[in-house]
């Protein structure tokens, strides 16, 4: 068994004393069918216990995405469009747990951006790039856990705030995170929108599912001291598309 059983009992005993990072971002705004992702998501995470040395995986843990676990179709961007799938939003959960990782020092060994700016995660005031898309079998949000002990995760969806936190707790830190970024370039969102063709909705059918968003190349800087020495600083380089108006044709039956 890789994890001892925690309760409020045995947390001093396992070295879990108190924060290590905190993520928080907001879903102000979103649809049903994303909150209850979020909160799906948020559920299989809560109560997690990560050993010191090991690496963690958000895929891993998040396991099999379908109705079973709560989940419910919405959208997501897949290839060149917004279309439905299963467990839409969930991006909103990967986001905050690589934010508690980013604001904890800890090292993250993989993070995606999205291919382009997604509002919600810019919606508190943080700059572009500090977002983590995840996609199961191609896009995960990894990092390790080198606290020297233990370290456990809860989850909060708060729906009067509409906001989602996460919290990794762990034994006494004396890192301090900074973070500073830089826009290199910008790109303005294509004038012309894009077609494409559905062949499951019915002819005639025209839908958007895209809004039009300019393009973003920025870079996201970490510094994490221990007391006034530096420990680390690490780049979170990040592209975001320019993307075009999208509609979609229905062509069924034709």
């Amino acid at each position: 068994m890789c994890c001892p059983p925690v309760h409020e009992g045995n947390l001093a005993s396992l070295g879990i004393t108190g924060p290590v990072g905190v993520g928080m971002s907001s879903f102000a705004g979103s649809a049903p069918y994303r909150i209850t992702n979020i909160e799906a998501g948020a559920r299989r995470l809560h109560g997690i216990l990560i050993p010191n040395g090991s690496e963690f995986s958000f895929n891993q843990h998040l396991g099999e995405v379908d109705a079973s676990g709560g989940f419910v179709k919405g959208w997501a961007i897949i290839q060149d469009r917004t279309q439905e799938e299963w467990g839409g939003g969930l991006c909103q959960v990967s986001t905050s747990m690589f934010r508690a990782a980013f604001w904890g020092g800890l090292p993250i060994t993989e993070r995606h951006e999205h291919r382009y700016r997604i509002p919600w995660y810019e919606a508190l005031g943080e700059p572009p790039g500090l977002d983590a898309a995840i996609y199961t079998g191609w896009y995960d949000i990894r990092f390790v856990n080198d606290t020297g002990g233990w370290l456990l995760v809860q989850t909060w969806v708060d729906l009067n705030r509409q906001r989602l936190y996460i919290s990794l707790f762990g034994p006494p830190s004396a890192r301090n995170v900074t973070m500073s970024h830089e826009i290199l370039a910008t790109t303005p969102a294509p004038p012309e929108p894009k077609y494409v063709d559905d062949p499951t909705l019915p002819a005639g059918t025209v839908r958007q599912t895209d809004w039009a968003q300019g393009g973003l190349t920025v870079n996201l800087y970490r510094s994490i001291y221990e007391g006034d020495q530096l420990l680390r600083q690490d780049t979170f380089p990040t592209t975001f598309e320019p993307w075009p108006t999208v509609y979609v044709r229905g062509t069924g039956g034709l």
